[in-house]
């Protein structure tokens, strides 16, 4: 078995796949990337990415693998790849493919049965994009019931951006709840995620 590290796998190089790796690189992260189509990482190739031909080959040595696909038909043919499913079980997977709600529950399920922790990003699933004209508005009055639903599926844990003063921040303000919400938002969480997870798992 290969020893992990904190290298990082790239699993499908779009506008989005490409900017986190060259932001990794610039930052001297080890990266280590795979794509359908091979022509579009030859540049990440040569400002020093490991390339591979077959996506468990770039999981499989990488402790964090960030999904980047067009949507999760793509994905769903990759994680029927040998070997891609034993490599994922001792990674963390940020899965940030398109897809709808009834697919995105899909993979949860997925990854639940590969013991691969799963956490739901609250706030950014309250955007609206272009909401704001020049930016992405927000939903930040159903972070709390959103989160409670992300919480029924017996998740490991939510990903929730809190801020001093929403309205005026730089990135992400519209999806952000206030830093004085957060005790009462964390209490509620907290004891909605022991109930849950306290159940009868046979009922």
């Amino acid at each position: 078995m290969i020893k992990k590290n904190n290298r990082v796998a790239l699993v499908g190089i779009g506008a989005m796949g490409t900017a986190l790796a060259q932001t990794l690189l610039e930052n001297e992260i080890e990266i280590h990337v795979w794509n359908r189509t091979p022509e579009k990482i030859e540049t990440l190739a040569q400002k020093g990415a490991i390339t591979y031909t077959q996506p468990h080959k770039a999981i499989e040595s990488c402790d964090i693998v960030i999904v980047c696909l067009s949507d999760y038909d793509a994905w769903k043919e990759i994680i029927d790849y040998e070997n891609v499913r034993s490599s994922l079980k001792s990674s963390i997977l940020v899965q940030l493919s398109t897809g709808s709600m009834a697919e995105v529950e899909a993979n949860s399920l997925i990854m639940k049965d590969l013991d691969v922790p799963v956490i739901f990003d609250a706030t950014h699933s309250l955007q609206l994009p272009g909401g704001l004209g020049n930016a992405a508005g927000g939903r930040r009055e159903y972070l709390l019931p959103l989160a409670k639903a992300g919480l029924s599926q017996c998740i490991a844990g939510l990903f929730i951006e809190a801020h001093p003063d929403p309205d005026s921040a730089k990135c992400d303000g519209p999806c952000a709840i206030s830093t004085e919400e957060i005790p009462t938002v964390l209490s509620q969480l907290s004891e909605l995620d022991d109930f849950i997870k306290n159940q009868d798992s046979d009922i």
